[in-house]
């Protein structure tokens, strides 16, 4: 009779648990909408465990299907249908356990971190402002976004400048490019200045320099000069009076040339780097200081020379001699046509 009871007992348990299409452990009443309901505050449930190697001979795995994997990447594994798929999220600071990584919505879009501790991973943003970053990992600042208020005082140094010359204490940054030099003292940066501080004593009928000026190229200038003459002896000296240029390609005079009471037409200096003005001269016929020539041209460079004003006995004083004083002076100033 006693093992009536509990076989009907036992029959009546099966039928309650059938019933409830779960089961429960260690509990009564087993959550409804689980198939297993298991009760405990001390034990856990342990899944099965295994290696990679393992893991990968489990022959047709159910989609769903969870592992532990003990070697290799460890953690928790399931099968998607496809292939094995980990549970484990990045760990330390790149992100908090079980945090994964959302798709972008465009292209070249970042992942940042959060503002605080775990600082994990956020959703992509897309990169605004002047630098862009494509998928490649090439980056890019957009044409004519850099400007001086993003550069450091200080931070721009001479030897960053693209320029022509040498950059020196004594040179300047040209408008053009390039290192110059300031102009001789008593001129100003648009005017050069050079003046004769010791007498000439002209004897014989070749050419010596009075004063000279350096001229840049490509530009044009307007050049004035002041000659004085001063006999040497008793007897009046013919004098003559020229203009030279130190290169032969390098200016064409525009218009002609004046001095004193003559006008020579303009045109380019000859193959010696000459343009004479022989034939027209002044006569020193007193002991008296005078402005004998007064020499006036524009002229227009192609390259840098010399520009030098020179005088002579003319060809037909073989025997009088003349000084050229002091203070005789020529200037050239840069204009603009």
């Amino acid at each position: 009779m006693k093992y009536f009871f509990m076989i009907v007992f036992a029959f009546f348990i099966y039928q309650s648990a059938y019933s409830q299409n779960n089961v429960g452990i260690n509990t009564d009443t087993p959550d409804q909408s689980a198939v297993l309901d298991i009760l405990s505050t001390q034990k856990g449930v342990l899944i099965p465990r295994m290696s990679f190697a393992q893991k990968n001979l489990i022959s047709a795995p159910a989609k769903g299907l969870l592992i532990y994997q003990i070697d290799a990447a460890e953690g928790f594994y399931f099968y998607n249908g496809s292939a094995w798929q980990t549970l484990n999220g990045v760990n330390g600071a790149n992100g908090a356990n079980g945090q994964g990584f959302a798709n972008g919505s465009a292209a070249g879009q970042l992942y940042l971190t959060s503002g605080s501790s775990p600082f994990s991973p956020q959703a992509p943003v897309s990169v605004t402002g002047d630098i862009t970053i494509n998928n490649s990992g090439s980056t890019t600042i957009t044409s004519g976004a850099v400007n001086t208020t993003k550069l450091a005082n200080g931070s721009v140094t001479i030897q960053k400048i693209n320029a022509a010359g040498t950059a020196s204490p004594t040179t300047f940054l040209r408008g053009d490019g390039e290192w110059a030099a300031p102009a001789a003292a008593g001129a100003s940066a648009s005017t050069l200045f050079a003046r004769r501080t010791t007498d000439l004593l002209v004897e014989s009928n070749a050419y010596q320099d009075v004063v000279s000026i350096n001229l840049e190229a490509n530009k044009t200038y307007l050049i004035q000069s002041k000659v004085l003459t001063q006999r040497a002896g008793s007897a009046s000296a013919d004098v003559s009076c020229r203009v030279k240029f130190s290169t032969n390609d390098a200016v064409s005079l525009i218009g002609g040339v004046y001095y004193g009471t003559g006008y020579k037409t303009g045109t380019n200096f000859s193959s010696s780097g000459g343009f004479e003005s022989d034939g027209v001269s002044d006569n020193p016929a007193t002991q008296s200081v005078g402005a004998k020539y007064t020499v006036e041209t524009i002229i227009k460079t192609v390259t840098a020379g010399t520009f030098t004003i020179q005088v002579a006995r003319k060809s037909n004083n073989t025997t009088n001699n003349f000084y050229v004083r002091p203070i005789s002076y020529i200037t050239a100033s840069t204009i603009s046509e």
